[in-house]
């Protein structure tokens, strides 16, 4: 959960590492893995994006929020079509249903890695930061 997919400096070598990752490793079991040309296709204009005002959003000062407005307001005079929860009701309507997705997220983060947190907190108390513990705590049945 902590990492969605590749981390890379650019798309170029995103690409290339998925590939190669997927040629030598494959897909689980009954899935299809990754498959696609060895150079990444050409880039394309999106027709319209998604503006989401996620759970972060209220957390944001109001200087960080004024520059996303400033490339929003870049992105438009681009041609492309912007969706906003106050336009559009479904987009709403997915607001709502992700609002809570950063405590599950970190449940399901806690859950997965609290095996070799316990062996760090057993073998090494004193090592392991008071918000690490705290976290296993939540984490741990």
């Amino acid at each position: 959960m902590s990492t969605q997919g590749v981390h890379a400096g650019c798309i170029k070598d995103m690409w290339r590492v998925a590939i190669e990752m997927a040629e030598r490793a494959g897909g689980d079991r009954g899935c299809l893995g990754l498959f696609g040309p060895r150079q990444p296709p050409a880039a394309q204009k999106p027709e319209r994006l998604i503006v989401l005002e996620t759970a972060g959003w209220k957390q944001l000062d109001a200087r960080s929020k004024s520059a996303f407005e400033a490339l929003l307001g870049s992105i438009q005079r681009a041609g492309i079509q912007l969706l906003r929860r106050t336009d559009i009701p479904l987009v709403e309507k997915l607001e709502h249903a992700i609002s809570d997705a950063a405590s599950i997220c970190n449940a399901i983060t806690g859950w997965e890695n609290r095996w070799y947190q316990r062996n760090l907190v057993n073998e090494c108390p004193g090592g392991i930061s008071e918000r690490a513990k705290t976290a296993l705590a939540k984490a741990e049945p």
